[in-house]
C-alpha cells in the first residue's frame, strides 16, 4: 500500500514540472498564422538571441520537489541541447525519487523527451517527437507521439509489458499541436505572443477527449505584488503565471497550477493545486547551469 501511494505521489510531482515550465486584457490563440505578427509587438521581455534554439541551447535547470511533510523527496532536471541536424533540438525533463521515498518506489524515474525543429525563421519550435518513459526498478513503459507534417497525421505508440498499441489522428494542414515541453520553451521565448502582465494565452495541444487547449494567464502587476507580500517572495520573482491543463496529467481535481518566473522567464518555483489526496505539490529551482 505504501509503495502504491508513494508511486502515485511521485508521478504527480514529476508531471507537475513540465506543466509548470510552460507556464487579462487580451486572449492569444497560439496558432502558427499569428505568431510572427505577435512577436513584433511590444513586450515586457526582450529576446536578443538570433533564434529560439540559440536562446536555450545548453541550458540546464535542476529542481527539488516537495509534498506534504516530505521535503526534497525527489529531484528533476530539465536540459535543452542542439542535435547534429541543423535547426533541430532536444529537450529532456528527467525526475527521480530519493531516500526512503526512493526505496518505496524502487527509485522510479520519469523522463520526458521532446525533439523539435525551428520554424518561422527561428522564432518558434514545433514538435517532431515527444516521448514519455517511466522506469520502475527493471520495468519500463513508454509512450511516443510523432508529428508528421508531410502526411498531416500524429501517430501515438504505447508500450507496456511488451504489449504495443498504436493509433493515428489527423493533423490539420498548417496547424501545430504542442507537447508540454515544446510549449514551455515557446512560451518563455515569446513565440505565442508578447509576455505582458495581465495577458492570457490559449495553446493548442494534442486533442484528448474534451481537452484541446492549455490556458495560461500572466498575473497583473497588482496580483504579483500581493503574491510577493503574502509569500515573502524574493525580488528575483518577476512574473506570476496561472495555468489550466488537462487535470488527468497531474491527477488534480482542478487542473490548476501556478508559479513564479524570473525577469527573463526562467521558471523558479511552481505549485500544482488540488492534487487528489495530497493537496499542493511544490517544485523549486535549486541550480541553473550552462552545459
Amino acid at each position: 500500500m505504501v509503495e502504491s501511494v508513494t508511486r502515485r505521489i511521485f508521478l504527480k510531482c514529476i508531471t507537475s514540472i513540465p506543466a509548470l515550465l510552460f507556464m487579462t486584457e487580451k486572449l492569444y490563440a497560439a496558432t502558427s498564422n499569428s505568431l510572427l505578427e505577435a512577436l513584433n509587438n511590444n513586450s515586457d521581455v526582450t529576446n536578443t538571441a538570433s533564434s529560439i534554439g540559440r536562446k536555450f541551447a545548453g541550458e540546464e535547470l535542476k529542481y527539488n520537489l516537495s509534498f506534504l511533510c516530505f521535503r526534497k523527496a525527489a529531484s528533476c532536471t530539465a536540459t535543452f541541447q542542439a542535435t547534429p541536424q541543423k535547426g533541430s533540438y532536444e529537450a529532456t525533463i528527467s525526475g527521480q525519487t530519493h531516500g526512503l521515498i526512493g526505496l518505496a518506489t524502487r527509485f522510479r524515474r520519469d523522463i520526458l523527451t521532446s525533439r523539435m525543429e525551428e520554424v518561422d525563421g527561428g522564432k518558434r519550435l514545433r514538435p517532431l517527437e515527444f516521448r514519455e518513459d517511466v522506469i520502475i526498478g527493471h520495468r519500463q513503459r513508454k509512450k511516443i507521439t510523432r508529428f508528421d507534417y508531410i502526411n498531416h497525421e500524429i501517430t501515438i505508440t504505447r508500450e507496456k509489458r511488451g504489449v504495443v498499441k498504436q493509433k493515428t489522428i489527423p493533423l490539420p494542414e498548417g496547424e501545430t499541436y504542442y507537447d508540454p515541453v515544446t510549449a514551455s520553451y515557446n512560451f518563455r521565448f515569446g513565440s505565442f505572443g508578447p509576455i505582458i502582465k495581465g495577458r492570457q494565452f490559449l495553446i493548442k495541444t494534442v486533442p484528448k477527449r474534451d481537452f484541446t487547449y492549455i490556458r495560461l494567464t500572466v498575473a497583473s502587476e497588482e496580483e504579483a505584488r500581493k503574491k510577493r507580500e503574502s509569500r515573502d517572495s524574493s525580488n528575483k520573482k518577476a512574473y506570476f503565471v496561472y495555468a489550466e491543463i488537462d487535470k488527468d496529467i497531474v491527477r488534480s481535481t482542478s487542473g490548476k497550477l501556478e508559479g513564479w518566473f524570473s525577469s527573463d522567464l526562467v521558471p523558479l518555483e511552481g505549485r500544482v493545486k488540488d492534487v487528489v489526496w495530497f493537496g499542493d505539490i511544490v517544485g523549486k529551482l535549486k541550480e541553473q547551469n550552462t552545459l
